[in-house]
């Protein structure tokens, strides 16, 4: 109900006007909300619309996980140019997030339902991608500043990467990958096989497969990706009590065995170790050798 009223009510666009004009009271007395001044300076009014604004976020964050497709792209259609354009101008810095200052919570709720849209609404991902959405994650991951803001652009990403992207948008690091990676180890390993590091949400194993399947489609990830233990991380998955996780482990496992230089350690380390030979034998799990 109250995502209906934001909608009707055009909320949203309350909340651009709302987000400009705090920006422009904080230039006139302080320069600007991404300078390097405390927040503890700004005045208490600035902090309290901030909250406010935070505070509807969190109503978009939650409604933006309904299974209602309709609604959702409605609510897609009016916030997504508000959405990446607030992404895309702000520059977070170490202060905001070290004082979980409203900015960084704005950043999060924005985040989110960025996310949400992208697991949710498979048909607006090529709209995301035209958007140039890709890169304004980057600039998120690029900022190591926490755990909630990396897993969120990481996943984010992982549904937009092809391989026609741009390389420095869709190869991801040794340290990136085996924080995903680690995020995987803790949703198998735990009963509601859901992972949680840091601050971080919790993440099903699920989603976090789908995105590794992403990730692995990029030939420079897949090397990367095995020598950061992935296969054993998908040894675990496929033993677990879920099909659905079994499934995209082994598309995982599929997807890797493309790179003939993981090929070997795929079968040593994955259909061999978790004694799965006669349900996935060699000629249903692996591509064919290249000529």
């Amino acid at each position: 109900m109250l995502l209906y009223a934001v909608l009707e009510e055009q909320v949203t666009d309350f909340m651009s006007s709302y987000w400009s004009a705090i920006e422009s009271r904080v230039e006139k007395s302080h320069g600007s909300l991404n300078s390097d001044a405390s927040f503890a300076e700004l005045p208490p009014p600035i902090g309290d619309s901030l909250t406010n604004l935070v505070q509807i976020m969190g109503i978009l964050w939650n409604g933006s996980d309904i299974r209602d497709k309709e609604l959702l792209e409605k609510l897609y259609n009016e916030t997504i140019d508000k959405i990446l354009g607030f992404l895309k101008s702000l520059c977070l810095h170490p202060f905001h997030v070290v004082q979980r200052n409203p900015v960084y919570e704005m950043v999060i709720a924005h985040l989110a339902v960025l996310h949400n849209f992208c697991h949710n609404l498979g048909s607006k991902i090529n709209d995301l991608r035209q958007r140039d959405t890709l890169q304004t994650m980057h600039k998120f991951r690029s900022k190591d500043l926490s755990d909630q803001m990396k897993t969120m652009s990481l996943l984010v990403s992982s549904y937009l990467i092809t391989e026609d992207s741009s390389k420095p948008e869709i190869t991801l690091g040794k340290e990136e990958i085996t924080y995903v990676i680690g995020l995987l180890g803790d949703a198998v390993e735990s009963k509601d096989h859901k992972g949680r590091r840091g601050e971080s949400n919790a993440y099903h194993a699920d989603e976090l497969l789908k995105g590794i399947i992403n990730i692995s489609t990029v030939e420079d990830n897949k090397g990367t990706l095995a020598e950061c233990g992935v296969l054993l991380i998908l040894v675990k998955a496929m033993g677990v009590q879920s099909e659905s996780i079994q499934l995209r482990a082994v598309k995982v496992v599929w997807s890797l065995a493309f790179d003939e230089k993981v090929r070997q350690r795929i079968k040593s380390e994955t259909v061999h170790a978790a004694g799965l030979e006669d349900r996935f034998p060699p000629s249903a799990c692996f591509p064919p050798t290249s000529v």
